[in-house]
């Protein structure tokens, strides 16, 4: 569904390099080991009890992790004009609740990415923001 074709300088470290340190190997086993989809669903419905035993977290620093972990995986995605008009929804969506802004805009979203210094990740937003723009359906 989406192109993961990324380097170094296409990934949003920022919020990776802001983790508590107790939390680094939890996020990078996060980002390594499991797809977009499945960290949105433990966001919302909870963790993998595996990860809660081998990580010993408390609940505010796993949310926290898997706020970074979500938004650094994000960035990777390439917004490319093959993406149907319901998955660039759901790509803000998944940028609303990790940012923690319902019924947000995106220029809420892209203002915070700036105020973080995440400047690939509000690189990402305006993308996806011009294409929201550009596919919506009328």
């Amino acid at each position: 569904m989406f192109a993961r074709i990324f380097n170094l300088r296409t990934i949003e470290l920022t919020f990776m390099n802001e983790m508590p340190i107790p939390a680094r190997e939890a996020g990078r086993a996060l980002f390594r080991d499991y797809l977009l989809d499945e960290l949105v669903t433990m966001r919302l419905e909870g963790l993998d009890p595996a990860l809660e035993e081998r990580f010993n977290l408390s609940p505010d620093i796993w949310r926290r992790t898997l706020n970074y972990v979500i938004l650094t995986k994000l960035s990777t995605f390439s917004i490319n004009p093959f993406l149907e008009y319901k998955h660039l929804v759901r790509l803000r969506q998944i940028a609303i609740l990790t940012f923690g802004e319902e019924n947000t805009s995106m220029a809420t979203l892209i203002q915070k990415a700036q105020d973080r210094g995440a400047t690939i990740l509000e690189d990402w937003l305006k993308q996806l923001n011009a294409a929201l723009k550009k596919h919506k359906p009328d």
